[in-house]
């Protein structure tokens, strides 16, 4: 149990950023709270949001788990979590597809032309996937590579 009182910790002093990436608001003032019972019981953290509505998060650790890993997040369960998980999978996946789009450009470059230059290089490695793809329709057809690249 004393990751939970750690995660407590972290939320009650950490910024405010870390809140508001979670529940997607600023937090204005930590409430404290205590649960009416037969044994006094403590939320782990309870804000009042920029909206006046509460938030309440129990923070809660299996014991099993601490061994392997002191806090789990399920990155799909969380809506900001999610969108920058799936920006960054789709970013990475455009960066790959566009790399390997300006790697068969060369090779077909280079089996037409013979060796390129250090500046027809520079060009093609700041193309984009658009321009990479229609000089690569284009290759076979090209007189020379400045017509090619340039038209």
């Amino acid at each position: 149990m004393r990751y939970d009182t750690t995660l407590k910790q972290l939320f009650q002093t950490l910024p405010q950023r870390l809140l508001q990436l979670l529940v997607g608001q600023e937090a204005t003032e930590l409430v404290p709270v205590e649960f009416p019972s037969v044994k006094k019981r403590v939320p782990d953290l309870v804000v009042r949001l920029r909206d006046d509505s509460i938030l309440h998060m129990e923070l809660q650790i299996i014991e099993e788990e601490v061994n392997e890993m002191a806090i789990s997040i399920d990155v799909m369960e969380n809506s900001f979590l999610r969108n920058l998980f799936m920006k960054g999978e789709q970013r990475g996946e455009e960066r790959g597809e566009r790399n390997a789009t300006e790697k068969i450009f060369v090779r077909l470059l280079v089996q037409r032309f013979g060796n390129i230059s250090s500046e027809v290089h520079k060009k093609v490695a700041m193309a984009d996937k658009d321009t990479l793809e229609r000089w690569t329709d284009l290759v076979m057809d090209a007189n020379s590579i400045d017509h090619l690249l340039n038209n």
